[in-house]
């Protein structure tokens, strides 16, 4: 008479070279008198017995890579759904200007720079601002240098909008970025033609555009920033080139 042997009351995982593989109570040729634990089968046929566990015949089909996971295993951590370029940019502008930031839209102008509309949230203000990220290598002028250039004309009486932060190097996105108040209007030039109704409104507005250029050129260039490059045209023109060719 075989010797009483306690059989398993459910399912065990044990490991072979193909990996975890859950199986069913001992069959007879796995029984030992001297251990519970199943032995491993040693031949294919043998093998494929592994596979015909409650959990195989499960009505939900299961890859042979996604058993369940052994009881006293910790399961992996499931990977975090990776951040959008626009996420990681409202982040790092967050982390610049020390608020909350949430972009609410963005201009289709701009070749060189992204520009969005955004509020910073502190508390219960919401501030409106513009955010220009560069996005192309022809942005040669550092965003700090332009930054610098905003406050000049600004002392000087063109209208301007406020600097709020700026970075050379935006955290997590590691490009030059400017955020500046929201000032209301039009930029694209022939929609400003456009909404000139009368001769007036013209003369209005070659006049003004007339008043901020004296006053830009009453800046000096011992004024300006150092990291702003003093370049004649043609070694602008020289600069871009190389910067295309590299």
């Amino acid at each position: 008479m075989e010797p009483s042997t306690k059989l398993a009351s459910s399912p065990t995982c044990v490991a072979s070279w193909h990996g975890i593989w859950p199986t069913m109570p001992p069959t007879p040729w796995q029984r030992s008198p001297s251990s519970s634990v199943p032995k491993v089968p040693s031949t294919t046929s043998q093998r494929r017995l592994i596979t015909a566990s409650p959990q195989a015949n499960s009505s939900t089909k299961r890859s042979r890579f996604s058993w369940p996971t052994p009881p006293g295993v910790p399961r992996s951590p499931s990977r975090a759904t990776p951040m959008t370029r626009n996420e990681q940019i409202a982040t790092g502008l967050g982390e610049l200007v020390g608020a909350e930031v949430r972009i609410t839209g963005t201009a289709s102008l701009g070749a060189q720079r992204a520009t969005f509309f955004i509020d910073i949230l502190d508390g219960a203000t919401s501030t409106p601002a513009v955010a220009q990220v560069s996005t192309s290598v022809l942005g040669s002028v550092p965003a700090s240098a332009e930054a610098a250039m905003l406050h000049l004309a600004e002392r000087v009486g063109v209208p301007v909008p406020d600097v709020i932060a700026v970075s050379d190097d935006l955290p997590g996105v590691g490009a030059p970025a400017l955020v500046v108040s929201r000032v209301e209007g039009r930029t694209v030039p022939r929609h400003i033609l456009r909404g000139l109704t009368d001769e007036a409104a013209g003369e209005s507005l070659a006049r003004q555009c007339g008043e901020a250029l004296a006053r830009l050129h009453t800046i000096g260039e011992a004024q300006a920033p150092a990291s702003l490059p003093r370049l004649s045209h043609t070694a602008y023109v020289d600069d871009l080139e190389g910067k295309l060719d590299a």
